[in-house]
């Protein structure tokens, strides 16, 4: 069946209906004009990265309205959720490749260490988008696009802050006649704090990246060879009811490459023809005791384009994933290496009927290697109207998808120590089944005085069938099941005002709101699944004079439930500052965290098991937290500096 169907892919076209330029907007997998697109789409560019004072993708992720980053530690311990889902259900890309992880319980790739001074823009896609990206985009895309300089130049930077923290990198681009070279490489270390509320034990983290990528550009062809290196050495407390300090430590390393081909063999045809492989390897050290998780990935891309006309143009391809995992655990039982490999294949038609009218849909065809799983069709369909009244523009949007996301490897065939008896057992389940969802999205945006201000708003509604979710046994041991039915809803909203605007001085007021629900359907009853807070709504105050820029943010989040131990987590508010000054080719930021130092606060109950010592469990938390258990850091400072030249 399914060498037939790679026969019958040839024959899938992707027809896509265009007028006007084309802009480096990749939802639909095609470059295309924002105001045609019918997805909820953000883009946050170098500029503003800067501006803000990120040294970290998690810190750009936080600063939208949807996703929210449940993060604690010194550096790089975050789960960021985009519309009340998991973070799993989030696909990542850097130049359009897709970044997983097989060796963890997840497929999310931790982005934390990700260097963002290779960065030229990020965009982020909400919505199911399974049928364009395939599986394990349930709820969005993050596409991150690096830089590629025109010229020959290079860029030094360095931080520094509290806790000890040092972060120095350099960038260079070099072209040669028809290739660009880029190179980028970044060192971080943080002594850090104590996630223990007791203790003096300090829990940093300290690490490498690089990054390269060579580009050859002729009038046919263009060629892009890429690479990414990742290296992470962390420092993590034990769990004893809550953080205790302990002789753990987390080594982990990534290594990317990529290969992009554009042909172009006239003027009306072109392929596209991508590789990609990932290795990851984590080893933890409790105690001494060593575990070690492996996993890689391969994928390709192929896609054909064939230009009708101005108006219509045809494409047609295959995706192609195989992801292996291995685990080898101190008390050798271990995990032997498990495949699992996805043929998927999908056909599409955009549409720009009317002047201001647009229309998408998409289908994609998934053929899973495991034989207890079905074929699958899923697909999308949006339209978009816009209105233009004066200096007014007016828009809303809607989007219905279907998604589909494989159990992870771990979650099927992982093993897991039992303590309390000091036996082996399987924590994984050979049986789940894929995540099938259906999402429902509609946007509203408004332009208002010729964009003086600006009205976004967006409605989410997810129904999920066999949600994979992670349960807990009266022993806590950990296993995995699929529950019948799960639901999310979210809404959001924000409002943008340029209040003042002269020659030299601008000031601009964002303020956002969302509001998250999701619910496993038990028995007609709904069980709130834990770590998705009720609400968040941020504000912003952005003042710009000259070569100087002053940001005060103030983040609030609502109310959450933690898993174990089982309580609610109360609503807090954190405000940031970041102040900047921007001179031709030198860069300065200072960048204040926690600017009210608000502390975390616990209270603690006797815990008597019938097995082991005594412990004292959280049973009730206030001011900053994050999770039960896990102290935060108070009011903290980074200093950035970045100087760029022409080489």
């Amino acid at each position: 069946m399914r060498k037939f169907l790679l026969i019958l892919s040839s024959i899938f076209v992707f027809v896509i209906f265009t007028w006007g330029d084309l802009y480096l907007i990749t939802a639909n997998r095609i470059q295309q004009e924002t105001e045609n697109m019918t997805e909820v789409i953000k883009i946050i560019s170098e500029k503003e990265i800067e501006n803000n004072g990120y040294l970290q993708l998690n810190d750009v992720l936080d600063n939208f309205t949807d996703i929210y980053v449940p993060r604690y530690g010194s550096w790089g311990t975050a789960s960021p959720k985009l519309n009340g889902g998991q973070s799993g259900e989030i696909l990542y890309m850097i130049d359009g490749i897709p970044l997983m992880d097989p060796s963890g319980i997840e497929r999310s790739f931790n982005i934390s260490n990700l260097n963002l001074g290779s960065i030229e823009k990020i965009e982020i896609i909400t919505g199911s988008e399974g049928s364009l990206y395939g599986t394990n985009s349930n709820m969005g895309i993050v596409n991150i696009h690096t830089k590629t300089f025109e010229d020959n130049n290079a860029e030094l930077y360095f931080s520094t802050g509290s806790y000890n923290y040092y972060n120095t990198g350099m960038n260079v681009n070099k072209k040669i006649e028809n290739m660009n070279i880029f190179l980028s490489g970044q060192y971080v270390n943080t002594q850090g704090y104590n996630l223990a509320l007791e203790g003096e034990e300090k829990d940093g983290v300290y690490g490498y990246n690089f990054f390269g990528k060579l580009k050859y550009n002729k009038k046919k062809y263009v060629g892009t060879l890429g690479f990414n290196q990742l290296y992470e050495n962390l420092d993590y407390d034990g769990w004893n009811g809550q953080a205790v300090d302990a002789d753990n430590e987390q080594e982990t390393k990534k290594t990317i490459y990529y290969w992009k081909n554009d042909f172009r063999f006239t003027d009306a045809f072109k392929t596209n023809l991508n590789f990609n492989y990932t290795l990851s390897r984590r080893e933890n050290y409790e105690e001494g005791d060593l575990n070690q998780y492996e996993g890689y990935y391969y994928s390709g891309k192929l896609k054909n384009v064939y230009r009708v006309n101005e108006k219509v143009r045809i494409n047609f391809g295959i995706d192609y994933y195989n992801e292996f995992a291995e685990q080898k655990t101190y008390f050798f039982n271990n995990m032997g290496k498990k495949e699992l490999d996805s043929e998927e294949f999908f056909v599409g038609v955009f549409l720009k009927k009317l002047k201001n009218i647009s229309f998408n849909t998409a289908f994609r065809y998934i053929s899973p290697s495991k034989n207890q799983w079905d074929e699958k069709l899923i697909y999308k369909a949006g339209i978009k109207k816009m209105i233009s009244v004066g200096d007014n523009l007016f828009s809303i949007s809607a989007n219905f998808g279907t998604g589909f996301n494989y159990p992870t490897l771990y979650q099927m065939y992982g093993m897991a120590y039992d303590y309390s008896s000091s036996e082996f057992y399987m924590a994984g389940n050979p049986n789940l089944k894929p995540e099938e969802n259906k999402t429902f999205v509609i946007k509203i945006e408004n332009s208002i005085l010729n964009n003086k201000i600006s009205l976004n708003g967006s409605y989410k509604f997810s129904d999920y069938s066999d949600y994979i979710k992670a349960e807990y046994d009266k022993d806590f041991r950990t296993s995995y099941r699929n529950s019948t039915r799960t639901k999310t809803k979210s809404y959001s909203g924000k409002i943008k005002v340029d209040f003042f605007k002269g020659d030299d001085f601008k000031s601009i007021i964002e303020a956002s709101y969302s509001h998250n629900t999701a619910n496993n359907i038990v028995e007609g009853t709904n069980e709130r699944i834990a770590m998705i807070p009720s609400y968040e709504y941020k504000f912003r105050l952005k003042n710009y004079y000259k070569n100087y820029s002053l940001i005060l943010e103030s983040n609030t989040v609502g109310d959450k439930l933690a898993s174990y131990p089982k309580l609610m987590i109360e609503p807090y508010t954190v405000v940031n500052s970041s102040l900047s000054y921007n001179l031709n080719n030198f860069f300065i930021n200072l960048k204040i965290e926690n600017l009210l130092d608000l502390d975390y606060k616990q209270k603690e109950t006797l815990i008597n098991p019938p097995w082991g010592d005594s412990y004292y469990q959280v049973s009730d938390t206030s001011g900053y937290v994050h999770y039960p258990g896990y102290n935060m850091p108070g009011i903290n400072f980074k200093l950035n500096f970045k100087y760029r030249f022409e080489l």
